[in-house]
C-alpha cells in the first residue's frame, strides 16, 4: 500500500525541497520505490536537486488534463534506481486548480497500469502559501512539518500545525549544536514544549551538505540523518542524533545561565520575557 507524505513548513526557506529530495533518495536506497511530487507551482526546484531538468517534457497539469500518459510525465532518476519525479508546472494555478490537478494526477498515477511503477511512497514537496500547502497536504495521509529553530519559525510552524487536518510529525532543520550549547537555541525538549509532535529527524547545519547541493554531490552520504529519517518513516527505531561536543560545552555554560526562582531560565522565557 502506498504511503502519501506531505512535507510542509510554516514559512518559506525552511528546506522542504532538499529534505524531500534527500529523504526520497534514502528511501530508494533502502529498496523502496518512491515518487517525489513537486508542489511548488511556478517555483519548482526538485528537478534541480535531482539533476533532471533535461528530462522534463510534461508536468502535473498536463497529466490531469489528459495531454499525456502517466508514463510520459514521470521522470526516473537514473542515479537512484526506484526514485521518480512528477514535475510541477511553471505557471501559478488557483488553489482550486491545484487541488484538481494534483488530485487527479495522483489518482491516474496510482491506477497507471503496467507502464507506471507501484510506488511504496509518494512524497509531496508542498510549496507556496500556507493555503496552497494545506490544499496539497489534504491529498496525503501523513503530514510532516519542517521547523526552523528560531522563535519566528516555531511560531509559524505552530500556526500551520493547528490548521492541518491530521496531527503532523516534525523535522527540525538547520539546527546548530554550537548555538544550543550557548543557549541561543531551544533544545529538542524545548521544541516539543511548544510543538508537542513526534520528531522524525534533526538536521544540523552541515558544510558538506551545502557543497553537495552546490556541486550536485551525494546529499545522503554527506548527511546520514537522511537515511535515519527514512528508516523512522519505515517504522524502525533509530535514535535521534546526539549533538557532538554539546554536553561538555553545555555543562560549562549552564552555571553561567540566569536563573528564575532557583531554576535555570529557559530559552523561551528569555526570548518572550524580554521587555516585560
Amino acid at each position: 500500500m502506498t504511503q502519501r507524505i506531505a512535507v510542509l513548513s510554516g514559512r518559506g526557506g525552511a528546506g522542504k525541497s532538499l529534505l524531500t529530495c534527500g529523504i526520497g533518495e534514502a528511501l530508494a536506497g533502502l529498496g523502496k520505490t518512491v515518487l517525489l511530487v513537486d508542489g511548488s507551482q511556478g517555483l519548482r526546484s526538485l528537478e534541480l536537486y535531482m539533476g533532471l531538468t533535461e528530462g522534463i517534457l510534461y508536468t502535473c497539469p498536463d497529466l490531469a488534463a489528459g495531454k499525456c500518459r502517466a508514463a510520459d510525465v514521470l521522470v526516473e532518476d537514473e542515479n537512484h534506481p526506484g526514485l521518480w519525479l512528477l514535475p510541477a508546472a511553471q505557471n501559478l494555478p488557483s488553489d482550486k486548480d491545484l487541488k484538481e490537478n494534483y488530485g487527479k494526477a495522483l489518482e491516474i498515477i496510482q491506477n497507471g497500469g503496467e507502464d507506471v511503477p507501484s510506488f511504496d511512497f509518494i512524497l509531496t514537496d508542498c510549496g507556496g502559501s500556507p493555503e496552497s500547502q494545506l490544499t496539497l497536504a489534504a491529498l496525503s495521509e501523513r503530514p510532516v512539518l519542517v521547523v526552523l529553530p528560531d522563535p519566528a519559525g516555531l511560531r509559524a510552524a505552530d500556526k500551520l500545525r493547528k490548521l492541518t487536518a491530521k496531527e503532523p510529525e516534525m523535522i527540525i532543520n538547520r539546527f546548530d549544536s554550537r548555538d544550543l550549547a550557548k543557549h541561543l537555541l531551544p533544545s529538542p525538549g524545548e521544541f516539543q514544549e511548544m510543538l508537542p509532535l513526534p520528531v522524525l529527524g534533526i538536521f544540523e547545519e552541515n558544510d558538506g551538505l551545502r557543497r553537495a547541493v552546490l556541486t550536485g554531490g551525494d546529499v545522503v552520504r554527506e548527511m546520514p540523518e537522511f537515511a535515519n529519517t527514512a528508516k523512522r518513516l519505515l517504522g524502525q527505531t533509530v535514535p535521534l542524533p546526539l549533538l557532538p561536543g554539546l554536553l561538555e560545552d553545555a555543562s560549562v555554560l549552564a552555571a553561567q545561565t540566569p536563573e528564575i526562582s532557583g531554576k535555570r531560565e529557559s530559552f523561551w522565557s528569555r526570548v518572550f520575557g524580554r521587555g516585560k
